[in-house]
């Protein structure tokens, strides 16, 4: 028979960082650690889909070349070469996409200044309250609510002026995930 584990403990030394002040309307609290990797993970989620649309570009002007060269012959060089160019800075921008997302996300609040932090994120019916482990406290109105990127790993709400809230899914259960979820879709949707 296999051995049970003992169910792990909620460590109390997390929570003494963080102002113990209740929010109301209060309907999810998340804890955890925010480092390089999650940065990392965070600016995948920034615009994910504008690199196919990238590829798609290079692939309209290449197309565009070829027709008027077919068409024109020698006498249009300078619109190919202004094509080409555009092409090749296209083509750049795809290929380094994910560097282009992570340097992005660093001139966002999603930066990481110095190590690992920890984060307390608290949403309420009204607002999104970001707490960090020396006392600080944003707080994020969900009436600017402005998008919401997320896949099977996080959540990113975007709010205005490069103002951005990562929920991580390995601080919160399943269910309380999906609930997380569906609450911002519905106030985003309104």
């Amino acid at each position: 028979m296999a051995k049970k584990t003992a169910p792990r403990r909620k460590d109390a030394s997390i929570d003494s960082n963080f102002a113990n002040g209740t929010y109301p309307g209060e309907r999810i609290v998340a804890t955890f650690e925010y480092n390089e990797l999650s940065l990392m993970r965070a600016s995948e989620l920034l615009a994910p889909r504008l690199r196919s649309a990238l590829t798609f570009v290079n692939f309209a002007l290449l197309i565009i070349i070829v027709l008027i060269a077919m068409t024109l012959g020698n006498r249009a060089w300078l619109p190919l070469v202004l094509l080409f160019a555009g092409s090749v800075i296209v083509l750049y921008a795809s290929r380094n996409w994910s560097k282009l997302q992570l340097a992005y996300a660093r001139s966002t609040n999603l930066r990481l200044e110095g190590g690992s932090v920890q984060y307390r994120v608290v949403v309420c019916d009204d607002a999104i309250h970001v707490e960090d482990e020396n006392g600080g406290v944003t707080t994020y109105n969900l009436s600017e609510l402005r998008g919401i990127h997320e896949n099977p790993d996080m959540i990113l709400v975007r709010f205005p002026s490069k103002r951005y809230v990562l929920i991580p899914r390995t601080a919160l259960s399943e269910g309380r995930f999906r609930e997380l979820s569906r609450i911002l879709n519905e106030k985003l949707a309104r």
